[in-house]
Order: C-alpha cells, then sequence, then structure tokens
C-alpha cells in the first residue's frame, strides 16, 4: 500500500517537492521548474498516495495536470489558521512544503473544488474585461481633469463618449511633435484620446466573446430573464453557479421571475428597475 505524500510548495519559477512518507516519517526534498514537463516527471518518479498543494495562480494547471495522471490531488485553502505566518521566526519553501505534508498526514488541511479549465477560462476573461472597464474610466476620468485644468468644460453623461463626443474634445487635441511648451496638454490630450479609443475597441472585442459564452450556457440565459439582470451580471453570478451548483451546492436555487426580461417593466441604466407592481417572485433552480 501506498503510504507517501507528495507536497509541492509551488512558485513562479522553481516549486519545491516534498515525499512525506506516513509510515517512517522519512522525507525527501526536490526542487524542480514551475513548467508542465518537469513537474510531470516528478509526479511520475514514485507511486504516492496523495499530491497536496496550496491554492494559487499555478492550482489550476497541477491540478489538471494530476487529473490527467490519475493522481488524487487535495487543494489548501490558505485562509485559515494554520497559514498565519505572525508568529513564525523562519519561513522557506522547504518548510512550506513539510508543513503541507504534515497537515495533509492528519486530515488537517481544508480543501477547496477546483473548477474545469473552461470554467476558469471564462472567468479569466470575465475578470479581464473589468480590469479594462476600469482602465478606460480612468482614460475618461484623466481627459476630464486635463480639461478643467484649462478652464474648459469637463464633459458629462454617456453620450460625451460616443463618436460625436469624442470629436468635440479631439478639436483641442494636436500631435505631440507639434506642441509648443505652452501648449503639452493637447498633446497629452491627443495621446489619451487614442489610448481611450483603444481601450474602447478591446472592451468591444471581450465582450463580443463573453456574450457568445453567454448565449451557449443555459444558467446565464435563466438568470437572465430576471428583470434587471443582464448579460454582465447574469454570467458573473452564472460561472459560479456552474462550479458549485452540482457538486457543492446541490440545493442552490435563485428566485426570479417567470416572465422574460423583455416583457418586464423598464430598467434603468444601473440595473435598478422600477417600482412597477410586480407578482412575487417563485423560487426556480438554477439546474437546466
Amino acid at each position: 500500500m501506498v503510504t507517501t505524500i507528495l507536497a509541492a510548495d509551488l512558485g513562479k519559477f522553481n516549486s519545491v517537492l516534498c515525499w512525506f512518507d506516513l509510515d517512517t516519517r522519512h522525507t525527501a526534498f526536490r526542487t524542480v521548474r514551475s513548467a508542465t514537463s518537469d513537474l510531470r516527471a516528478e509526479l511520475i518518479r514514485q507511486p504516492v498516495a496523495q499530491v497536496v498543494f496550496e491554492a494559487c495562480s499555478q492550482a489550476g494547471w497541477v491540478h489538471d495536470l494530476c487529473v490527467e495522471l490519475h493522481l488524487p490531488a487535495l487543494v489548501a485553502s490558505t485562509t485559515g489558521a494554520a497559514w498565519q505566518w505572525k508568529r513564525v521566526k523562519r519561513k522557506t519553501d522547504r518548510d512550506d512544503a513539510l508543513k503541507l505534508a504534515r497537515l495533509a498526514a492528519v486530515g488537517e488541511i481544508e480543501g477547496v473544488p477546483v473548477p474545469p479549465r473552461a470554467v476558469r477560462q471564462w472567468k479569466s476573461l470575465i475578470g479581464f474585461r473589468k480590469r479594462l472597464v476600469s482602465e478606460r474610466v480612468r482614460c475618461q476620468n484623466r481627459i476630464r481633469g486635463l480639461l478643467v485644468c484649462q478652464g474648459l468644460p469637463a464633459p458629462q453623461g454617456a453620450k460625451a463618449w460616443t463618436a460625436l463626443g469624442l470629436a468635440g474634445i479631439g478639436q483641442f487635441a494636436q500631435p505631440l511633435a507639434e506642441c509648443g511648451p505652452d501648449d503639452l496638454w493637447c498633446g497629452e490630450l491627443d495621446r489619451l484620446l487614442d489610448r481611450l479609443r483603444y481601450l474602447d475597441s478591446q472592451t468591444r472585442e471581450v465582450e463580443t466573446k463573453l456574450d457568445e459564452l453567454a448565449k451557449s450556457d443555459s444558467r446565464v440565459s435563466l438568470l437572465e430573464t430576471v428583470p434587471g439582470v443582464g448579460t454582465r451580471t447574469a454570467e458573473v453570478i452564472g460561472v459560479d453557479t456552474t462550479e458549485w451548483a452540482e457538486k457543492t451546492f446541490p440545493e442552490l436555487a435563485l428566485s426570479c421571475y417567470d416572465s422574460a426580461l423583455s416583457n418586464s417593466p423598464e430598467t434603468q441604466e444601473c440595473g435598478s428597475a422600477s417600482n412597477a407592481q410586480r407578482p412575487p417572485p417563485p423560487p426556480i433552480s438554477l439546474q437546466p
């Protein structure tokens, strides 16, 4: 019977592996590159009863590799008291790997489920769109601040960022190479407008792909029937529901209306619905 636990302290460049024998308490360490080929060779070096590692940015592909090799994998949650390092005088990669192995040996690790690769990629794209929107808003605020500093009215409302609105702002912009010492702000405005157009095109491209993914997911389509819930909100809820509903929370349900969003009272841009009278929402399971 195999009694060896393989604990991995995953790093950005290198990872420390610790083989811990439950019977003899013997430990062996090895440092490898954090690459699929290197880690694959170590995972099949000798039979192990379990592979354990912390939840981190590399945990996804390492878990996929363990599944491919038919190795039991345990992804440790790092939110517990065991991961508080305030009173630890020495902290090294070897210490971390050995700690993982010892905690796994006594069953003191709280595991976290790892979603499938497709779901992780979907969540990553949702987060990427959010960062693009944040960068676009910062660029718009910078343009407002630049105009206000020159005594010009600040752009207001969504119409200010349409093609017509940007054309009006662009009348003050000049190529930076043609700006004099007193007109450098015109060159800065020109660069900011180019950046805003670039961010807007990138955001639209990402949203187009997200719309395709949302249309192919029955849970997102169901959530979109709730008045006031748009595609962006539905996909955030739906992607997490896809992960946990079937295994972790099989009884999960949301309260939503029978009528489709197109037949619901008019909603504002922010997502809040008008105060029209509505029937009480019956509970509907998210299972398609």
